[in-house]
């Protein structure tokens, strides 16, 4: 199974909205705008200095430590976000991916 099935299958449970829902995430009306507020979050969960991109570790508490998990959260945070507006990720995935598949090499002369 791709990593983008799994992802598509554990969207369609249901088990990400709900839980951001409890956690509170979700406090202010469906309507109103939140998105700079969760893109803020989804690129603050991805920094992790002065550790590997791969290294992982057991926090004090059992917490999972680590820039993958902090990439994870950031596509929990997505996957939750596009539930909330009711848009969805597996359609804007394949249509992305697609698109991408027509762009050259180093589009827009971007140098990471």
């Amino acid at each position: 199974m791709r990593s983008t099935d799994r992802l598509t299958t554990m969207d369609k449970t249901g088990e990400i909205h709900p839980k951001g829902m409890r956690e509170g995430k979700w406090k202010v009306c469906k309507n109103c705008t939140v998105y700079g507020e969760m893109a803020a979050l989804i690129e603050q969960q991805a920094y992790r200095d002065g550790h590997r991109i791969d290294e992982t570790w057991e926090g004090p508490d059992g917490k999972p430590e680590g820039v993958p998990t902090e990439l994870a959260d950031c596509v929990i945070r997505i996957m939750d976000l596009f539930e909330q507006y009711g848009m969805d990720l597996e359609d804007t995935l394949k249509a992305k991916n697609s698109y991408n598949a027509t762009r050259e090499y180093r589009h827009g002369g971007k140098v990471i």
